[in-house]
């Protein structure tokens, strides 16, 4: 099993009803925002089960824009599936010759993470600006693993087993930045998702902690039921105070949205 199939399983759980915070109770609602079906269909998406030679192939990620588009990261055919109001909307083809990771839009492009570069795209997935990050000399190393956007950049980070490595990427020109260390401030973390002035982590355990200023807002732990879904992928995306999940179940693929609020 690779480093990037063990991250995911850790964040690849069910969540709970109840979060305990630190003297206040936070209570969340969840709902079924898209469901999709695997299949060969241009409105389906794409899982390939695990082999004795390989391992099991599907989304690996999904973005969720200002107007409620969801769009799906299908992998392992290197497109991205757009869907709104739990209806397919179109496929933007990706022309990149590595294996992609994680997607993020912001402004008029698309961002993308594969197992070797960091890509700027147009809408419609052509390649602006592509830039390798792994390999010898190159700023992560040997892996990749997700992707945030936090104050005009791209934090990138690196699962390098039980140790997260982070650094930053302008959005510009998709160069290092090495003014900030982002390594510094993150490194030894699991980050879930980037969210205002904080962020989300998840430890070996599945709790997931908020944090905001350095200092922890709540955290809840994240179960998963045994044998209902595959545990190789997932995902989470906070907007808000909405948590979007997905969620790689046998017949499908599942975005959930919860929301999160103080408990009266």
């Amino acid at each position: 099993m690779s480093l990037r199939s063990y991250a995911f399983i850790i964040v690849s759980l069910l969540l709970v009803v109840t979060i305990n915070g630190y003297g206040s109770e936070y209570m969340k609602s969840c709902s079924v925002e898209l469901y999709v079906k695997w299949g060969m269909k241009v409105n389906d998406l794409t899982f390939k089960k695990a082999t004795e030679t390989s391992e099991d192939l599907g989304p690996t990620s999904f973005y969720v824009d200002g107007k409620n588009k969801i769009y799906i990261l299908d992998s392992s055919v290197r497109k991205i599936k757009v869907f709104l109001n739990n209806n397919f909307i179109k496929t933007i083809p990706l022309d990149t010759p590595y294996y992609p990771q994680d997607i993020l839009l912001h402004g008029n492009e698309i961002y993308l993470l594969t197992n070797t570069t960091i890509e700027k795209l147009d809408k419609d997935g052509n390649t602006l600006i592509r830039r390798v990050i792994v390999g010898k000399n190159a700023p992560l190393g040997n892996s990749t693993g997700r992707m945030f956007l936090i104050n005009n950049k791209l934090l990138i980070s690196s699962s390098l087993g039980d140790v997260e490595k982070y650094i930053s990427v302008g959005i510009k020109e998709l160069t290092v930045d090495i003014s900030r260390n982002a390594d510094e401030t993150y490194k030894g973390y699991l980050i879930a998702d980037i969210i205002g002035d904080g962020y989300a982590y998840v430890n070996a355990s599945g709790n997931i902690t908020i944090k905001s200023n350095k200092t922890e807002k709540y955290s809840f732990n994240d179960q998963m039921p045994n044998n209902t879904m595959y545990q190789t992928y997932s995902d989470i995306r906070i907007i808000g105070n909405k948590l979007y999940k997905m969620i790689i179940s046998k017949s499908g693929l599942k975005i959930l949205r919860c929301e999160l609020r103080t408990a009266p």
